[in-house]
Order: C-alpha cells, then structure tokens, then sequence
C-alpha cells in the first residue's frame, strides 16, 4: 500500500490563469492522465510536481478549486509543486524536444522528427527542475525509510528525470522507488537510435526501478532498445533490464479509469440531443498521428458502400490546433 506519493507530469492537473481582476483562477485540465491520477493522489494526500502555465508566476499563491465537480477539486493548494521556467526554455522544452523531435521519433516518423542541441539543452533543464521539486517533495514525506515511498513520473517530456531523481536520493540516504509511464507508443531499436540523445534517454528511464507501457508491443521495444543501443543485459522472458548492479522491471500496464466517478457523472449528465440522424464524433488535437484523414476516407467508403446510410449517417469533428507547433 502506498504510503507517501508524488506525481510528476510535464502539467498539472490543472491551468492557472488570471480573472479579470488578475487573481490566479484554476482552468479544469482534461484527459486519461488527469482522470486517472487524481483520485490517487488524493487518496494519498500526496503531491503533484508540474508546470501550472505561462500566467502563473513564483509571487502569486497557489489558488483553491472552486469547482466541486471537477476530479481535481479535493487536491488542496498544499499538494501542488508548481514548477516555472521561462517562456525561451518553454519554447525549446516543449514546442522543440518534446513535440518536434520525441513526439514524431515516438509515433515512428523520424522523417519529421527535428533535432537540435538547444531544444536538448532545455529538456535537460527541465527535467532537473522537476528531478529537485519532485525530491523536495519526497523529504516531505512522513517516514524516509518506508519501502512504500514513491515517486510516479509520467510521460515523455521527462524522461531523463528518474537518474536525476535517483542520484539526489541516494545521496540523501532515503528510502523511495521511482516508476515511470509512457502513456504514447514507443517505437523499435532502430528508430529510436536515431534521436542523437537516445543513450541519455535511456540511461535516464533506468533510474526508474519499474518502467510501464500501454501495451507489451511498447515494453519489448524498450527492452531491445536497452539490449542495441546501451548494450545492456535483458530478460525478454521476465521483461528485465539489467544496469549496474540493479535490475529494473519492464511492464505493460495499460491505463485504466476511475469507473465510480464516470458512473455518477452519467447519472447526472443531461440528455443527449434528439437528433435525426447517427452522428459521428470525433474531438482530437489537429495532429499527424490522429488519423484525420484516414477518418474521412473511412467514412468516404462507408458511405460509397452502404449508400442507403447517406443523410443518415452524418460524420462531426472538433479539432484544436497546437499553433506555436508548425507540424501540428
């Protein structure tokens, strides 16, 4: 059973922006992560470490939800680890490393995937302001030595922050376990090798001493990347990784929800509209790895095959736009 948790994600599990008279006002964040985690960290009255948005600066206070159906709304102002970096580092960090070289390398499009020492030198940067919040957290803990203490990282925007977090722990003489999870794909050995960090990415994860993917495809393409690229002793059998003198355990550990919560909110939710037709929906990122296109040419098909379903069958998409990001 968990005794004491920190969670560290590139966001937290909500944007704080300013009302019209300046004071910071918490914005709802959406997604599987957040779905998923706040329960967690609640139930543990433990911390969130993460980047709370461009309005939010180091002199104003952390504000209170005042949204009681939002899944965050019971994680007091005293459990959020805000980190803040400037807008050059956000721009290299995330625009740069994390969406113009991770993201494409990922999805196994390294033909997009561009590269650049600057965007490198920002990821490295972050991630060590992560790795020290998320360690100022961990001293906060109640019992040091207890083999229950952990640090759960998310994500691939930080993915050299567990050797960091690892080292500053150690270091200190306390008692915590690390996991990370990768909640997109993680593509083969040989794409990967082509991101000319792959080495420090790597050897970053392996701070980890348990590292988790959505699906076993993921996690075996991890441990090869370990066995080709770091040379690295594996267990594709047990899904072990070997480095140094510790043994990290590979895992796929698909993403679940917190049914009860989407029970209620079905209960309460209003009645759909009384439309004539089936609709379609579709609400994604205006992104290359979504399959935009393809939905369109599916539903082309569909309705060249099954004529008798045109006008009948309506097909609505809702796209948002990353616009500092030219691929998206």
């Amino acid at each position: 059973m968990l005794r004491s948790l920190v969670v560290a994600s590139n966001r937290l599990p909500f944007v704080i922006s300013l009302d019209e008279e300046g004071n910071p006002i918490r914005t709802n964040s959406a997604g599987g992560l957040v779905t998923a985690l706040a329960p967690l960290v609640i139930e543990t009255e433990g911390f969130w470490v993460g980047w709370a948005g461009n309005e939010f600066t180091k002199d104003m206070q952390l504000p209170s939800s005042n949204d009681p159906t939002a899944i965050a709304h019971k994680i007091k102002a005293s459990q959020i680890i805000p980190i803040f970096y400037t807008q050059d580092i956000y721009k290299c960090f995330y625009n740069g490393m994390c969406n113009a070289s991770l993201w494409p390398l990922i999805h196994s499009l390294p033909t997009i995937a561009v590269f650049k020492s600057e965007h490198w030198n920002a990821y490295l940067e972050v991630n060590e302001k992560f790795a020290t919040s998320a360690f100022e957290a961990v001293k906060k803990f109640k019992d040091l030595n207890d083999k229950n203490n952990l640090v759960w990282v998310h994500d691939y925007h930080l993915m050299v922050m567990p050797m960091m977090l690892k080292n500053l722990i150690d270091e200190a003489n306390i008692t915590c376990k690390i996991a990370f999870f990768l909640h997109t794909p993680f593509p083969s050995w040989d794409i990967f090798r082509l991101n000319p960090w792959a080495n420090e990415m790597l050897l970053g994860l392996l701070g980890c001493d348990l590292i988790a993917f959505h699906t076993n495809t993921y996690a075996q393409n991890f441990i090869e990347c370990c066995y080709h690229i770091l040379g690295s002793r594996i267990d594709k059998t047990e899904m072990l990784v070997e480095y140094g003198n510790k043994t990290i355990i590979i895992r796929a550990l698909p993403l679940g929800i917190p049914y009860d919560w989407f029970e209620q909110k079905a209960k309460v939710s209003p009645k759909p509209f009384n439309f004539k037709e089936t609709v379609i929906l579709g609400v994604d990122r205006l992104d290359y790895t979504k399959g935009i296109i393809h939905r369109a040419r599916g539903y082309e098909r569909f309705l060249e095959k099954y004529p008798e379903c045109r006008e009948k069958v309506v097909i609505s998409n809702y796209f948002k736009s990353e616009l500092n990001i030219i691929n998206f």
